[in-house]
Parts: C-alpha cells; sequence; structure tokens
C-alpha cells in the first residue's frame, strides 16, 4: 500500500485513502440503470415513470427488485428480474453504451495517483461490472482496491462494504474520506467512521445529502487539501 507523498503538508502527515462509490461518482451510470429498471418492467406488463426509480439509486439491484416487485405485484422472481437488468446491462456495454464519466473524477483520481495517496472502490454494483466500467474509463489501474455489492452481505446503507474495503487498505475507516451520491451511501460511510463527501449528482434523482461531512456541488475544485483536511488527526471522522 502507498503512502500519501511526504510533502511537509497536512496531506502527507499521515497514510489516508480516498474511498468512491461507482454509479454517479465515477461515471453516470444512474439514467442507463433507470432505463433498463423500466424495460424489465414494461417486459412484464408494468410501466412505470423513471422517477419512480429515483428512490432505489444507491441501493443492490438484489433488494431494488424485491421491493419492486412487491410494490407493482410482478409475476417474476426477483432472480429472473434481477437477471434480465443484468443481461441488459451487459448488452448496453458491449455495445459500447458506456457512461460518460462524472466531470472532475479523472483529474481528481490522477491528482490522488501521482501523490500516492491509495483510491479505492465501494459500489452496490457487483465486481465483475465495476471492473469494466474502470477499463473503459481507463481507470483501473489507478484503483488500490475494489469492493463490490456481491463481495458483502449486508447491502448500502450497512456500513459493511466500507469497512471491508478500509480493510482491503490496511487503514482504519476514519483514515478514509468517501465520496457518494446517494442517501444510502453516506449513511453506510458515516456508519463505518469515515467522512463523506456528498455529491450532489443532478443525474442521481433528488438525493438529501445533508447527514455527508460536506456536501459539493462538483468534483472539479475538490482539491487533495481539501480532502485531507477532512482526515481525522488522532479522532474519529467528524
Amino acid at each position: 500500500m502507498a503512502n500519501s507523498a511526504t510533502n511537509g503538508s497536512r496531506v502527507g502527515s499521515l497514510p489516508w485513502a480516498v474511498v468512491l462509490d461507482m454509479d454517479g461518482v465515477i461515471v453516470d451510470t444512474e439514467p442507463l440503470y433507470i432505463r433498463i429498471d423500466a424495460i424489465v418492467c414494461r417486459e412484464h406488463g408494468v410501466h412505470v415513470d423513471e422517477q419512480e426509480f429515483e428512490p432505489h439509486v444507491g441501493q443492490r439491484a438484489r433488494e431494488m427488485w424485491a421491493e419492486l416487485r412487491e410494490r407493482f405485484g410482478l409475476a417474476a422472481s426477483v432472480d429472473e428480474l434481477l437477471a434480465r437488468s443484468v443481461a441488459l446491462h451487459d448488452e448496453a456495454l458491449e455495445a459500447g453504451d458506456v457512461p460518460p464519466p462524472v466531470p472532475g473524477v479523472l483529474e481528481l483520481v490522477g491528482q490522488l495517483h501521482r501523490r500516492r495517496i491509495p483510491v479505492a472502490v465501494a459500489s452496490s454494483t457487483p465486481a465483475a461490472a465495476i471492473d469494466r466500467v474502470l477499463d473503459r474509463v481507463g481507470m483501473r489501474d489507478l484503483i488500490a482496491a475494489r469492493i463490490g455489492g456481491d463481495q458483502v452481505v449486508h447491502a448500502k446503507p450497512d456500513p459493511e462494504i466500507y469497512l471491508q474495503t478500509a480493510d482491503a487498505l490496511g487503514l482504519p475507516p476514519s483514515a478514509c474520506v468517501a465520496i457518494e451520491d446517494s442517501v444510502p451511501g453516506v449513511a453506510a460511510a458515516r456508519a463505518a467512521g469515515m467522512a463523506c463527501v456528498g455529491l450532489q449528482n443532478p443525474h442521481s434523482g433528488s438525493q438529501d445529502l445533508s447527514h455527508a461531512t460536506v456536501v459539493v456541488d462538483s468534483l472539479h475544485g475538490l482539491d487533495i487539501e481539501r480532502l485531507a483536511g477532512l482526515v481525522p488527526r488522532g479522532g474519529s471522522a467528524g
């Protein structure tokens, strides 16, 4: 594990890391997911307004389909609904329908990598899909650790995925800063003891990120010094 550069500033004083959610933080996948979910519902005779999916942003797909199945009386099983949505998502990726990177994320991750500050991904998306997306946006080699939703028992807002990511990084959760765009994600990061930047991404719907340590409208201008300032020195994340 590479520690941050020693440059006499707060950035280099102690090891710390940044943990990114993927959907809505690395790439704007939420519109694609919502479009696919709406297609699956239509295939089962239910026309759902895309806004109906906004409360499920950041939720693991299996839990989402269990709730939608009950809510709309879908006849298919959760496994069938999930398998169809995954198949459509894979088809979209294979066809080159890869959502663009969130503005500013490539620059931020590049800066962190150059300063030898580890970057990890903690996403509700399955690990294999995370890897495909990271490959497509050219970030795979910049990521020190990756935990997907299929590698944990409990989904966000449970802190398990963030605790597991911190463990993979070899750091305490309080030495990590999470960046999240959803209510469950912010709750998971904070419950794990991490500081959390809430990214108000308009493509992720109307999300109340007020429980994040700080809330930003863009990753542009979110420099390393500001992130480092969120890491407590000798205390828990505030």
